[in-house]
């Protein structure tokens, strides 16, 4: 088991930086770490038996991303400016799918235009003109809903789609 946590480990996108943190196992709660190199943002989890001289490559950061509406009221948004036929529950197995919203994704405090595939109170997926790599803390904007409502996600995954990436967001906690 200690290979496959190994496998998980981040290096930073941005100065290839080797960082003491992996993303969360299913049951482990992670936070968020800054790059010490660069200042970029991770969430993940710390793994204390990481290599020595690389323990000082991440800290806390000084002041968290702002997290001002999370997936259950995202979604409920979703509906109440686009109410369904049928009302349905909203979970990961069955996100409402929302082709036409538009969102911006905020990396490294550049906006990144995005565009919504599906919403659920556990994440979101967009497809979005650049990669970014799974471990990232990003900070999401939805800029069709009143109030454009905010939110921080971490990347779960990326793939390349038709016009640009497509990227499993999970909501941070």
């Amino acid at each position: 088991m200690r290979t496959e946590l190994r496998a998980l480990l981040i290096a930073c996108d941005n100065c290839r930086l080797p960082l003491p943190i992996r993303l969360a196992m299913p049951g482990e709660v992670g936070s968020s770490w800054q790059c010490s190199g660069c200042g970029a943002r991770y969430f993940g989890v710390l793994d204390v038996e990481s290599a020595p001289d690389s323990i000082n490559n991440v800290t806390v950061p000084t002041a968290p991303n702002p997290r001002i509406m999370v997936g259950r009221e995202l979604v409920a948004a979703l509906h109440r400016r686009a109410p369904l036929d049928k009302p349905i529950m909203d979970t990961r197995k069955h996100p409402r799918k929302v082709s036409d919203d538009h969102m911006t994704v905020m990396v490294d405090d550049v906006e990144v235009p995005a565009r919504a595939i599906d919403v659920s109170i556990g994440g979101v997926g967009c497809v979005i003109p650049i990669e970014i790599r799974p471990g990232r803390e990003i900070l999401l904007r939805f800029t069709d809903l009143p109030g454009s409502p905010k939110t921080t996600g971490v990347v779960r995954a990326c793939d390349t789609w038709e016009d640009g990436y497509r990227l499993g967001i999970a909501f941070t906690r």
